[in-house]
């Protein structure tokens, strides 16, 4: 009985930043960047998603994002529907290429090509001053990834079981 009290615990501390994060994304400039914090917003921002993901072409750079991450998780899948260690790599590997920032800086000149990862923090440059834009944005972008994990975390306990035989 401690240990799931204890493990809670952990839970909720680990989880505390995500759900901090979510329920700032629903409140004013103001109310984000208060001191001291509060948890819950006053009001219930919802038009706050909106406004952050016209502020920019957000859709261009979530379909940019899902290109480059499937072109880039598709080699190593090919033949994972046999080996779970394979389809551990791939989506380790549309991890990597979804939140990857530093290639797609070097490589992109072109704005109309942005991942999420550079339209979020060229939006910081932008919009320095608004917190609760750029936490909008970051709760749509930690979508797909949970989504990934929570569809293949029966064949990553797998790969990475298989290797321990």
């Amino acid at each position: 009985m401690i240990i799931y009290i204890l493990l809670t615990l952990v839970a909720i501390y680990f989880l505390f930043p995500f759900i901090y994060m979510f329920l700032s994304a629903f409140k004013t400039e103001a109310e984000a960047v208060a001191y001291p914090p509060s948890l819950f917003p006053k009001n219930w921002n919802w038009s706050n998603f909106v406004d952050a993901w016209q502020a920019q072409p957000f859709g261009k750079f979530f379909l940019n994002s899902v290109t480059v991450t499937v072109l880039s998780a598709v080699g190593s899948m090919v033949s994972a529907a046999l080996k779970p260690s394979l389809i551990l790599v791939g989506v380790l590997n549309m991890l990597a290429a979804w939140n990857d920032y530093l290639g797609p800086l070097i490589f992109l000149q072109d704005r109309e090509k942005y991942t999420l990862a550079l339209g979020l923090a060229s939006f910081k440059g932008v919009h320095s001053e608004q917190i609760v834009p750029m936490l909008c944005i970051t709760c749509i972008m930690i979508i797909p990834p949970i989504l990934i994990f929570l569809f293949a975390q029966k064949y990553i306990v797998e790969g990475t079981s298989g290797s321990i035989k």
